[in-house]
């Protein structure tokens, strides 16, 4: 296949990605875990030192919570392009890396796109719908482009291209650790598992390993003591090396925060944008007749492992996917771009997908123009009843903390679900907003709701009306005073708070 055509077929797919994902942005994008990461990065500026206390819960401040600030230099990054551009500064900056993440990945597959073209042409497309939910303003965004800066060293390394790309590894995850520490473990772990793929020549079937020379091997066991050891430069220091782990086994944070929870394949959107994608990329390694080198099927398997273990890796998955998929795909070649007409038809391709971004671009301008580029869920009516009210022990609903926070407001817990374990805050609240009893090692247990309530002596209430808590505090009018409702929240103030 020519060199014109494998240009032109990159092009149109990275227009196509394009427009796709303009489209997908059109309405705006999530608000979720953004207010209190700009607001914990306001923080840093303005005390120019990283937190190692609570700062926003009135419980965690008082009982002097540890809380471990594994973001902070993407906090300080999303705070600064905040304040310098707003909210428009914030979406752009979300759109625009998905669309360099659309381009760094056409570029890895570039050699493939030609001889699988439709392959190709269905990641491109599938990555665009998915990224548009994960690509906003959070510090994962930064640990995406991580995860692909490092698959490239390793695979250029293996392939004998750049091997002196393999020595920027450690650098990586060192800015992994500050950027998104939640997640810098993967950083040692792709070394880890590179070098033991070649630790010794072995077949297995179709997988086979190719043995890495003496000096190879030492090399990458030098750069896997070097990540592991810059894993930890961090203000928080060896203690991220263990954090993801801790937070990956808690069963009550997997089974109350969505993106954490595992797949599920009964429901049609994961079953269209994750089940069908992932056996496309997988079918070539596990039903094709080429051989498979380990690490390819390696990192295939540890990556369907973190997808399975929660739905947040699907985006991980599909970003390694570029690296190890796509060799062993079965092929689909588009003939050579020649003649007069068929170039006449991809120019018309061309200018109807820079279209399609125009009029994506259109509606983006519809939302900017109404306020709604980040979504909230909380109107400023609303925190300005609770300001008024001042309450000093408010119970909220697990997903109101971050708008609370950014506008100045204590809270009860928040999306730091890690931060809350510590005197089973969570439980407690996650119990108390749903009615029921979790994470009890008595067995089952009937909840007390005044009890825990007067346990914490909350003062006011801000509860979405879905939760069975809303349906308690309506029912106990002579305890609870519905001061008011907007959207799907509603705010109640203790009877006894109001007439003391």
């Amino acid at each position: 296949m020519d060199k014109t055509t494998r240009t032109l077929y990159f092009i149109l797919l990275v227009t196509g990605g394009a427009a796709i994902l303009i489209y997908c942005f059109g309405g705006g994008i999530s608000g979720n875990d953004f207010w209190w990461h700009v607001k914990t990065g306001q923080w840093i500026c303005a005390h120019k030192t990283v937190p190692a206390r609570d700062l926003f819960s009135w419980y965690g401040t008082a009982h002097d919570f540890a809380w471990t600030a594994h973001e902070w230099l993407a906090e300080v990054i999303l705070w600064h392009a905040y304040s310098a551009f707003g909210e428009a500064g914030i979406f752009l900056f979300s759109l625009l890396a998905a669309i360099c993440m659309i381009m760094l990945l056409t570029f890895q597959i570039r050699v493939h796109l030609t001889e699988s073209c439709l392959a190709a042409g269905f990641y491109i497309c599938m990555f665009c719908v998915v990224s548009s939910v994960f690509f906003y303003g959070r510090p994962q965004i930064f640990a995406f482009f991580l995860l692909y800066g490092e698959l490239y060293c390793l695979y250029e390394y293996r392939e004998g291209r750049k091997r002196q790309c393999i020595w920027l590894v450690p650098l990586i995850a060192c800015l992994w650790s500050n950027l998104h520490g939640g997640s810098a473990n993967l950083s040692y772990l792709l070394v880890l598992v590179t070098l033991l793929a070649g630790i010794k020549e072995w077949k297995f079937g179709r997988i086979y390993g190719e043995k890495w020379t003496g000096a190879e091997l030492g090399q990458l066991l030098l750069i896997l003591i070097a990540t592991m050891g810059a894993v930890c430069a961090n203000p928080v220091g060896p203690e991220i090396f263990v954090y993801p782990y801790i937070s990956m086994t808690d069963q009550l944070m997997m089974n109350l925060i969505s993106e954490w929870a595992a797949p599920d394949a009964k429901k049609l959107g994961q079953l269209i944008n994750y089940f069908i994608p992932i056996l496309v990329l997988c079918s070539g390694v596990i039903f094709g007749k080429r051989k498979v080198k380990a690490q390819d099927a390696a990192l295939m398997l540890f990556f369907l492992f973190l997808f399975f273990r929660s739905t947040r890796f699907i985006i991980w998955f599909y970003i390694s996917a570029a690296f190890w998929a796509f060799p062993y795909m079965l092929p689909c070649r588009l003939k050579n771009v020649e003649k007069r007409l068929e170039k006449g038809m991809v120019v018309c391709v061309e200018f109807a997908l820079l279209a399609a971004c125009g009029a994506g671009l259109g509606t983006c301008c519809e939302t900017y123009k109404n306020g709604n580029l980040i979504s909230r869920v909380l109107e400023e009516e609303m925190l300005e009843v609770i300001r008024e009210d001042a309450p000093s022990r408010i119970f909220n609903d697990y997903n109101y903390g971050g708008a609370l926070i950014y506008a100045g407001l204590p809270v009860f817990i928040d999306e730091r679900a890690d931060l809350y374990k510590q005197d089973c805050l969570l439980a407690d609240g996650v119990s108390l907003m749903l009615m029921q009893q979790v994470n009890s090692d008595a067995g089952t247990v009937v909840l007390d709701p005044k009890a825990l309530i007067d346990r914490y002596g909350f003062d006011a209430f801000l509860v979405d009306m879905s939760r069975p808590l809303y349906a308690y505090l309506r029912s106990h009018e002579e305890l609870y005073k519905e001061v008011m409702t907007q959207g799907s929240a509603a705010y109640f103030a203790s009877v006894w708070s109001s007439e003391d």
